[in-house]
Protein backbone atom coordinates (compact mmCIF):
# COMPACT_ATOMS: atom_id res chain seq x y z
CA UNK A 1 0.00 0.00 0.00
CA UNK A 2 1.02 3.75 -0.22
CA UNK A 3 1.96 6.04 2.14
CA UNK A 4 2.21 9.48 2.64
CA UNK A 5 5.80 10.17 1.04
CA UNK A 6 4.05 8.31 -2.03
CA UNK A 7 1.00 10.54 -2.14
CA UNK A 8 3.42 13.64 -1.63
CA UNK A 9 0.58 14.14 1.45
CA UNK A 10 1.85 16.49 4.73
CA UNK A 11 2.67 13.95 7.50
CA UNK A 12 0.46 16.08 9.63
CA UNK A 13 -3.05 14.94 8.16
CA UNK A 14 -2.05 11.93 9.80
CA UNK A 15 -3.05 13.82 13.34
CA UNK A 16 -5.69 16.08 11.71
CA UNK A 17 -7.42 13.64 9.78
CA UNK A 18 -8.75 15.69 7.13
CA UNK A 19 -7.39 16.33 3.72
CA UNK A 20 -9.04 18.32 0.29
CA UNK A 21 -11.27 17.27 -1.88
CA UNK A 22 -8.16 17.98 -4.66
CA UNK A 23 -5.94 15.84 -2.47
CA UNK A 24 -8.42 13.16 -2.02
CA UNK A 25 -9.51 12.54 -5.42
CA UNK A 26 -5.33 11.52 -5.68
CA UNK A 27 -5.63 9.15 -3.07
CA UNK A 28 -6.21 5.40 -4.20
CA UNK A 29 -4.62 3.55 -1.73
CA UNK A 30 -3.73 4.57 1.99
CA UNK A 31 -2.57 2.88 5.05
CA UNK A 32 -3.45 4.25 8.69
CA UNK A 33 -1.71 1.55 9.77
CA UNK A 34 -4.53 -1.35 10.32
CA UNK A 35 -4.45 -2.08 6.30
CA UNK A 36 -7.90 -0.31 5.07
CA UNK A 37 -8.67 -1.13 1.27
CA UNK A 38 -9.77 1.95 0.04
CA UNK A 39 -12.14 1.80 -3.07
CA UNK A 40 -11.60 3.55 -6.34
CA UNK A 41 -11.68 7.04 -6.27
CA UNK A 42 -10.25 7.46 -3.27
CA UNK A 43 -11.42 8.02 0.37
CA UNK A 44 -14.55 10.03 1.76
CA UNK A 45 -14.04 12.81 4.36
CA UNK A 46 -15.81 10.45 6.86
CA UNK A 47 -13.29 8.01 6.41
CA UNK A 48 -10.51 10.10 6.97
CA UNK A 49 -11.90 12.07 9.85
CA UNK A 50 -10.56 10.87 12.93
CA UNK A 51 -13.70 9.93 15.18
CA UNK A 52 -14.55 7.87 12.14
CA UNK A 53 -11.34 5.49 12.14
CA UNK A 54 -11.48 2.17 14.51
CA UNK A 55 -8.27 3.87 15.88
CA UNK A 56 -7.88 7.32 16.96
CA UNK A 57 -4.09 7.30 16.79
CA UNK A 58 -1.39 4.71 15.25
CA UNK A 59 1.99 4.26 17.04
CA UNK A 60 4.85 2.67 14.96
CA UNK A 61 8.47 2.13 15.23
CA UNK A 62 8.75 2.87 11.67
CA UNK A 63 7.17 6.65 11.22
CA UNK A 64 5.21 6.37 7.12
CA UNK A 65 3.25 3.24 9.54
CA UNK A 66 1.85 5.69 12.21
CA UNK A 67 1.15 8.91 13.54
CA UNK A 68 3.36 8.45 16.39
CA UNK A 69 6.73 6.52 17.38
CA UNK A 70 5.83 7.18 21.10
CA UNK A 71 3.31 5.29 23.24
CA UNK A 72 3.13 8.24 25.48
CA UNK A 73 3.10 11.30 23.32
CA UNK A 74 0.01 9.35 21.30
CA UNK A 75 -1.41 8.66 24.75
CA UNK A 76 -1.65 11.98 25.67
CA UNK A 77 -3.10 13.03 22.11
CA UNK A 78 -5.83 11.15 22.15
CA UNK A 79 -6.71 12.44 25.99
CA UNK A 80 -6.55 15.94 24.55
CA UNK A 81 -9.49 14.64 21.95
CA UNK A 82 -11.50 13.18 24.64
CA UNK A 83 -10.34 9.56 24.78
CA UNK A 84 -10.75 6.73 21.69
CA UNK A 85 -8.24 3.95 21.06
CA UNK A 86 -4.50 4.06 20.51
CA UNK A 87 -3.25 0.90 17.78
CA UNK A 88 0.45 0.02 18.53
CA UNK A 89 2.38 -1.82 15.74
CA UNK A 90 4.64 -4.80 16.55
CA UNK A 91 7.93 -3.88 18.16
CA UNK A 92 9.95 -3.29 21.19
CA UNK A 93 9.30 -0.15 22.77
CA UNK A 94 11.65 0.23 25.21
CA UNK A 95 10.82 2.73 28.62
CA UNK A 96 12.96 5.54 29.72
CA UNK A 97 9.68 6.80 32.01
CA UNK A 98 6.24 5.26 33.00
CA UNK A 99 3.96 5.22 31.04
CA UNK A 100 1.36 7.09 32.31
CA UNK A 101 -2.38 5.98 31.28
CA UNK A 102 -5.27 8.30 30.44
CA UNK A 103 -8.78 8.10 31.52
CA UNK A 104 -10.88 6.68 28.05
CA UNK A 105 -7.83 6.13 26.35
CA UNK A 106 -7.48 2.11 25.10
CA UNK A 107 -4.06 1.20 24.63
CA UNK A 108 -4.22 -1.73 21.79
CA UNK A 109 -0.89 -3.81 20.39
CA UNK A 110 -1.39 -5.66 17.46
CA UNK A 111 -0.10 -9.16 18.77
CA UNK A 112 0.98 -9.97 22.48
CA UNK A 113 4.50 -11.63 21.20
CA UNK A 114 5.66 -9.35 19.06
CA UNK A 115 4.59 -6.13 20.40
CA UNK A 116 6.81 -5.34 23.11
CA UNK A 117 7.42 -3.27 25.90
CA UNK A 118 10.98 -3.52 27.46
CA UNK A 119 10.88 -1.49 30.92
CA UNK A 120 15.06 -1.96 30.46
CA UNK A 121 15.33 -3.69 34.11
CA UNK A 122 14.34 -0.13 35.66
CA UNK A 123 11.20 0.65 37.78
CA UNK A 124 9.15 1.91 34.82
CA UNK A 125 5.95 1.02 34.12
CA UNK A 126 2.31 1.10 32.92
CA UNK A 127 0.64 3.26 35.76
CA UNK A 128 -3.32 3.63 36.12
CA UNK A 129 -3.43 6.57 39.06
CA UNK A 130 -6.99 7.94 39.37
CA UNK A 131 -8.08 6.83 36.22
CA UNK A 132 -11.17 5.59 34.57
CA UNK A 133 -12.04 3.40 31.85
CA UNK A 134 -8.98 2.73 30.62
CA UNK A 135 -7.57 -0.17 29.66
CA UNK A 136 -4.23 -1.64 27.95
CA UNK A 137 -4.48 -5.17 25.85
CA UNK A 138 -2.39 -7.12 23.59
CA UNK A 139 1.25 -6.57 24.69
CA UNK A 140 4.13 -8.53 26.00
CA UNK A 141 5.32 -6.83 28.97
CA UNK A 142 8.93 -7.32 30.46
CA UNK A 143 12.07 -6.33 32.56
CA UNK A 144 10.17 -4.62 35.35
CA UNK A 145 12.71 -4.55 38.68
CA UNK A 146 9.06 -3.89 40.12
CA UNK A 147 6.00 -3.83 39.27
CA UNK A 148 4.69 -3.96 35.33
CA UNK A 149 1.41 -2.15 35.52
CA UNK A 150 0.45 -0.37 38.51
CA UNK A 151 -3.44 0.19 39.09
CA UNK A 152 -4.17 2.85 41.75
CA UNK A 153 -7.22 4.31 42.34
CA UNK A 154 -8.90 3.65 39.73
CA UNK A 155 -12.22 2.85 38.00
CA UNK A 156 -13.13 -0.03 34.87
CA UNK A 157 -9.59 -0.64 33.64
CA UNK A 158 -8.48 -3.19 31.79
CA UNK A 159 -5.96 -5.24 31.27
CA UNK A 160 -6.30 -8.03 29.01
CA UNK A 161 -4.54 -10.37 26.25
CA UNK A 162 -1.11 -9.82 27.97
CA UNK A 163 2.45 -11.47 28.58
CA UNK A 164 4.32 -11.04 31.23
CA UNK A 165 8.06 -11.95 31.56
CA UNK A 166 10.54 -11.31 33.65
CA UNK A 167 9.12 -9.02 36.39
CA UNK A 168 9.42 -8.08 40.13
CA UNK A 169 5.52 -8.08 40.23
CA UNK A 170 3.31 -8.42 37.19
CA UNK A 171 -0.11 -6.79 37.81
CA UNK A 172 -0.89 -4.62 41.28
CA UNK A 173 -4.22 -3.58 41.91
CA UNK A 174 -4.49 -0.71 45.16
CA UNK A 175 -6.27 1.74 47.20
CA UNK A 176 -9.92 1.98 46.23
CA UNK A 177 -9.75 0.96 42.49
CA UNK A 178 -13.19 -1.15 41.55
CA UNK A 179 -14.58 -2.86 38.70
CA UNK A 180 -11.54 -3.54 37.08
CA UNK A 181 -10.99 -6.92 35.02
CA UNK A 182 -7.54 -8.37 34.20
CA UNK A 183 -8.02 -11.70 31.35
CA UNK A 184 -6.46 -13.79 29.47
CA UNK A 185 -2.93 -12.93 30.77
CA UNK A 186 0.21 -15.57 30.59
CA UNK A 187 3.09 -14.89 33.51
CA UNK A 188 6.54 -16.20 33.06
CA UNK A 189 9.54 -16.23 35.76
CA UNK A 190 8.47 -12.88 38.54
CA UNK A 191 10.48 -12.68 41.39
CA UNK A 192 7.85 -11.73 44.17
CA UNK A 193 4.50 -12.40 42.88
CA UNK A 194 2.43 -12.61 39.45
CA UNK A 195 -0.85 -10.83 40.66
CA UNK A 196 -0.98 -8.58 43.70
CA UNK A 197 -4.68 -7.32 44.99
CA UNK A 198 -4.22 -4.59 47.72
CA UNK A 199 -7.80 -3.02 47.44
CA UNK A 200 -9.57 -0.91 49.99
CA UNK A 201 -12.13 -2.98 51.82
CA UNK A 202 -15.28 -1.40 50.79
CA UNK A 203 -18.54 -2.58 48.50
CA UNK A 204 -17.58 -0.88 45.84
CA UNK A 205 -14.22 -2.24 45.38
CA UNK A 206 -14.80 -5.37 43.15
CA UNK A 207 -12.41 -6.79 40.73
CA UNK A 208 -12.27 -9.60 38.64
CA UNK A 209 -9.54 -11.74 37.72
CA UNK A 210 -9.54 -14.51 35.02
CA UNK A 211 -8.31 -17.10 32.37
CA UNK A 212 -4.47 -16.51 33.80
CA UNK A 213 -1.76 -18.94 33.99
CA UNK A 214 1.13 -18.15 36.02
CA UNK A 215 4.03 -20.39 35.30
CA UNK A 216 7.22 -19.95 37.16
CA UNK A 217 8.84 -17.50 39.68
CA UNK A 218 10.45 -16.70 43.07
CA UNK A 219 7.51 -16.22 45.24
CA UNK A 220 3.47 -16.31 45.10
CA UNK A 221 1.82 -16.95 42.15
CA UNK A 222 -1.45 -14.55 43.50
CA UNK A 223 -1.18 -12.58 46.45
CA UNK A 224 -4.59 -11.15 48.06
CA UNK A 225 -3.72 -9.01 51.07
CA UNK A 226 -7.18 -7.04 50.77
CA UNK A 227 -10.30 -6.34 49.06
CA UNK A 228 -14.07 -7.51 49.38
CA UNK A 229 -15.85 -9.26 46.67
CA UNK A 230 -13.23 -9.86 44.28
CA UNK A 231 -13.28 -12.41 41.98
CA UNK A 232 -10.81 -15.36 40.57
CA UNK A 233 -12.07 -17.60 37.99
CA UNK A 234 -9.73 -19.75 36.46
CA UNK A 235 -6.65 -19.03 37.41
CA UNK A 236 -3.69 -21.73 37.21
CA UNK A 237 -0.54 -21.46 38.97
CA UNK A 238 2.34 -24.04 38.04
CA UNK A 239 5.74 -24.02 39.99
CA UNK A 240 6.20 -20.99 41.87
CA UNK A 241 9.00 -20.87 45.09
CA UNK A 242 6.72 -20.31 47.81
CA UNK A 243 2.75 -21.13 47.62
CA UNK A 244 0.48 -20.58 44.39
CA UNK A 245 -2.25 -18.80 46.31
CA UNK A 246 -1.23 -16.26 49.45
CA UNK A 247 -4.81 -15.14 51.14
CA UNK A 248 -3.57 -13.56 54.42
CA UNK A 249 -6.01 -10.78 56.33
CA UNK A 250 -9.13 -11.03 57.64
CA UNK A 251 -9.72 -7.67 54.76
CA UNK A 252 -10.46 -10.45 52.00
CA UNK A 253 -14.17 -10.59 53.04
CA UNK A 254 -16.58 -12.85 50.85
CA UNK A 255 -14.19 -13.14 47.76
CA UNK A 256 -14.85 -16.04 45.43
CA UNK A 257 -12.30 -18.49 43.56
CA UNK A 258 -13.91 -20.91 40.74
CA UNK A 259 -12.00 -23.15 38.64
CA UNK A 260 -8.35 -22.06 40.10
CA UNK A 261 -5.98 -24.38 40.20
CA UNK A 262 -2.21 -24.74 42.53
CA UNK A 263 0.21 -27.34 41.29
CA UNK A 264 4.07 -28.39 41.85
CA UNK A 265 4.57 -24.98 43.88
CA UNK A 266 7.48 -25.09 47.30
CA UNK A 267 4.93 -24.07 49.12
CA UNK A 268 0.85 -24.80 50.02
CA UNK A 269 -1.28 -24.55 46.56
CA UNK A 270 -3.73 -22.42 48.80
CA UNK A 271 -2.37 -20.71 51.90
CA UNK A 272 -5.01 -19.12 53.87
CA UNK A 273 -4.62 -16.98 57.10
CA UNK A 274 -6.85 -15.10 59.38
CA UNK A 275 -9.54 -15.10 56.18
CA UNK A 276 -13.41 -15.19 56.57
CA UNK A 277 -16.12 -15.18 54.66
CA UNK A 278 -14.56 -17.06 51.39
CA UNK A 279 -15.72 -19.31 48.82
CA UNK A 280 -13.77 -21.75 46.79
CA UNK A 281 -15.42 -24.07 44.20
CA UNK A 282 -14.24 -26.63 41.76
CA UNK A 283 -10.47 -25.55 42.65
CA UNK A 284 -7.60 -27.85 42.71
CA UNK A 285 -4.09 -28.26 44.72
CA UNK A 286 -1.76 -30.81 42.81
CA UNK A 287 1.49 -32.34 43.77
CA UNK A 288 2.44 -29.15 45.98
CA UNK A 289 5.51 -29.14 48.64
CA UNK A 290 3.28 -28.59 51.47
CA UNK A 291 -0.37 -28.82 52.06
CA UNK A 292 -2.51 -28.68 49.47
CA UNK A 293 -5.12 -26.29 50.99
CA UNK A 294 -3.93 -25.06 54.37
CA UNK A 295 -6.37 -22.79 56.64
CA UNK A 296 -5.12 -21.17 59.40
CA UNK A 297 -7.32 -18.78 61.61
CA UNK A 298 -9.77 -19.07 58.85
CA UNK A 299 -13.28 -18.45 59.64
CA UNK A 300 -16.72 -18.88 57.98
CA UNK A 301 -14.93 -20.60 54.62
CA UNK A 302 -16.14 -23.11 52.37
CA UNK A 303 -14.35 -25.60 49.77
CA UNK A 304 -16.73 -27.41 48.03
CA UNK A 305 -16.16 -29.67 44.83
CA UNK A 306 -12.42 -29.37 44.90
CA UNK A 307 -9.94 -31.79 44.83
CA UNK A 308 -6.37 -31.82 46.87
CA UNK A 309 -4.16 -34.71 45.00
CA UNK A 310 -0.68 -36.17 45.77
CA UNK A 311 0.91 -32.50 48.20
CA UNK A 312 3.99 -33.25 50.49
CA UNK A 313 1.83 -33.07 53.76
CA UNK A 314 -2.28 -32.79 54.10
CA UNK A 315 -4.54 -32.27 51.77
CA UNK A 316 -6.62 -29.76 53.95
CA UNK A 317 -4.88 -28.77 56.93
CA UNK A 318 -7.78 -26.82 59.28
CA UNK A 319 -5.92 -25.18 62.32
CA UNK A 320 -7.06 -25.47 65.91
CA UNK A 321 -7.96 -21.49 65.65
CA UNK A 322 -10.34 -22.07 62.09
CA UNK A 323 -14.26 -22.31 62.81
CA UNK A 324 -17.31 -22.86 61.33
CA UNK A 325 -15.74 -24.07 57.69
CA UNK A 326 -17.64 -25.75 55.53
CA UNK A 327 -15.18 -28.84 53.49
CA UNK A 328 -17.99 -30.72 51.63
CA UNK A 329 -17.65 -32.94 48.38
CA UNK A 330 -13.97 -32.99 47.90
CA UNK A 331 -11.68 -35.14 46.10
CA UNK A 332 -8.99 -35.98 48.44
CA UNK A 333 -6.36 -38.52 47.58
CA UNK A 334 -2.56 -39.43 48.04
CA UNK A 335 -1.38 -36.79 50.19
CA UNK A 336 1.60 -37.60 51.97
CA UNK A 337 0.09 -37.01 55.71
CA UNK A 338 -3.60 -37.81 55.14
CA UNK A 339 -6.88 -36.29 53.37
CA UNK A 340 -7.85 -33.94 56.09
CA UNK A 341 -6.76 -32.36 59.03
CA UNK A 342 -9.60 -30.74 60.89
CA UNK A 343 -8.46 -29.29 64.68
CA UNK A 344 -11.21 -26.67 64.24
CA UNK A 345 -14.08 -26.21 65.82
CA UNK A 346 -17.66 -26.30 64.68
CA UNK A 347 -16.72 -27.42 60.93
CA UNK A 348 -18.10 -29.27 58.66
CA UNK A 349 -16.42 -31.69 56.92
CA UNK A 350 -18.71 -34.32 54.83
CA UNK A 351 -19.02 -35.89 51.96
CA UNK A 352 -15.41 -36.05 50.74
CA UNK A 353 -13.82 -38.60 48.35
CA UNK A 354 -10.44 -40.39 50.27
Amino acid sequence: MKDYSDINLNAQLRKLGGISAEERKRVTDYDFGVNYHVPTGGLSYSQLNVASRPYTAIVSKNKKQGSFDNIQAAINYVKDLGGGSIFVKNGTYTLTADILMKSNVELVGEDNVSTIIDCNNTVYKIYFNGKFNASIKNFKISNCDDLAVHILDSGHCVVENIVFEHNGKDLGLYGSSYRCRASNIYSSSSQVASIVVEVSYSDICTNEYSNIFINGGLGFGVNFLSGFRQRFINITVDSVGYSGFNIDSPDTDRSYFQGCEARDCDGSGFRLIEAERLRFVNCAAYSNADHGFSVAAVNLTSFIACSSLDNGAWGFALTPTSGDCIVVGNVVKYNTSGGIEDLGSNNVVANNTP
